[in-house]
């Protein structure tokens, strides 16, 4: 049997695909299908694009050799290193490349941020419920996702995590406003930090994707930036999922106009060609030595070559300047899914990141609805992501790659909305 020698949590689900160009891939069947998934969010360009193939290409023609052990000099590493800092809307900024994946690019920031206040012993770090930041130990003891307790008995970490809540404008109690709502989320990380003295870092995401697809407010944004820094707390954004292009900036930083501590990136870093990750810091946070944070298969040579050729395109091309029309056309359809089909309670997005909340007649998730979307969908050829992993079951994921066109907008709609159709009528 196919698959019979995988561990469980391994096998797939989803057909073999064998073929992919742009925002379309195809199975082993030919059936064609359209990508709104990005891949599980790493393919910012889409499938194949030709200026990362082209680049990489030209670069096995001349021999460059595919690993080299990180003691030896490597100029696309170092090209790389200098083009990152001078994007980063970070103060005096300083890169640690040599990591593979976000878990790895977390734990870093976790490590600087810990020594940083070695002295005084403030080691706990604040994120918020529902989040995910990983799935290494650590990473996975600072994910506010609630898991089972009996699955803290083995997945080890340290646990020296403190849990608040996202402003969740959507979830808001009713009795208040938007900017009262935000205003008690401020008072709460206020509170929070006056009552213990032991926190020495804050780590956000700017959209919380396992809790539903959360934007955080940008006027709360920087309230929490400016807690930080006010408390010399580490102000440390994860941007995995959200740098290059999603927000029609490299980083959603930028959007909210914040300047953190660290960022965090992977994922879209490489334009989804093999997994590499990376920390931008403050210099202050330059306090690692040799060993303490670098991968044998971090910052290799091909993974530096199609970064470049990623953030090259991304600043020239003129694409990051066409996401917010996309967004919009984007939500057009989706507001007359919301308006057309109760079962739909919201529709949230920062820019090309779409979250579709179902709801019972209550106003409770239904996740039954969003399970059935999605797998009408799949039938439909058109592929979404459901949350199903957190505890956000009733919402699907809409993260179209950023080449997306207004054809195929439309066309991915037309699904969308015959998959509803099946699903909730």
């Amino acid at each position: 049997m196919l698959g019979c020698h995988l561990a469980k949590n391994t096998i797939p689900s989803l057909p073999e695909i064998v073929n992919g160009n742009g925002v379309n891939i195809y199975d082993i069947n030919g059936n064609r299908y359209i990508d709104l998934s990005s891949q599980t969010c790493n393919l910012n360009l889409g499938h194949n694009h030709p200026v990362i193939l082209n680049a990489v290409n030209k670069a096995m023609n001349k021999g460059i050799p595919y690993f080299i052990s990180g003691r030896f000099k490597n100029s696309f590493f170092n090209e790389l290193a200098e083009e990152l800092v001078n994007l980063a809307p970070i103060e005096s900024p300083k890169v640690n490349l040599r990591l593979c994946n976000g878990s790895d690019a977390n734990e870093d920031a976790f490590k600087r941020t810990r020594k940083y206040h070695k002295e005084n012993g403030r080691k706990i770090i604040v994120t918020q419920n529902e989040s995910h930041h990983g799935q290494s130990s650590e990473t996975m003891s600072a994910s506010g996702k609630h898991f089972p307790k009996e699955l803290y008995d083995y997945h080890g970490g340290s646990n020296n995590f403190f849990y608040i809540e996202p402003c969740n404008v959507y979830r808001k109690p009713k009795n208040i406003s938007e900017d009262e709502y935000i205003e008690k989320c401020t008072d709460n990380l206020k509170n929070l930090v006056y009552n213990r003295k032991d926190i020495g870092g804050l780590m956000m995401e700017l959209i919380q994707i396992d809790a539903g697809v959360v934007p955080q407010p940008k006027n709360y944004v920087k309230k929490v930036e400016e807690i930080c820094k006010e408390n010399d707390i580490i102000f440390m954004v994860d941007e995995v999922q959200t740098a290059f292009g999603w927000y029609g900036k490299i980083f959603a930083s930028e959007y909210y106009g914040i300047s953190p501590d660290v960022i965090t990136i992977g994922k879209s870093l490489t334009a989804g060609f093999p997994s590499m990750a990376a920390t931008i810091f403050n210099e202050k946070l330059d306090n690692l030595c040799n060993g303490e944070s670098e991968h044998t298969h971090g910052g290799q040579i091909y993974p530096c070559i199609a970064a470049l050729s990623n953030l090259d395109y991304l600043q020239n091309s003129g694409i990051l300047d066409t996401v917010k029309e996309k967004s919009n056309h984007f939500m057009r359809h989706l507001e007359d899914f919301k308006n057309k089909y109760k079962q739909i309670g919201d529709i949230r997005n920062c820019e090309l990141i779409f979250g579709i909340d179902f709801i019972n007649k209550d106003g409770t998730d239904n996740d039954e609805a969003a399970y059935n979307t999605y797998n009408n969908a799949i039938k439909n050829n058109v592929f979404l992501i459901h949350l199903r992993k957190g505890r956000k079951k009733n919402v699907l994921l809409i993260k179209p790659p950023i080449i997306i066109n207004h054809d195929e907008i439309e066309y991915s709609m037309n699904l969308l909305d015959k998959s509803l159709e099946e699903s909730l009528r």
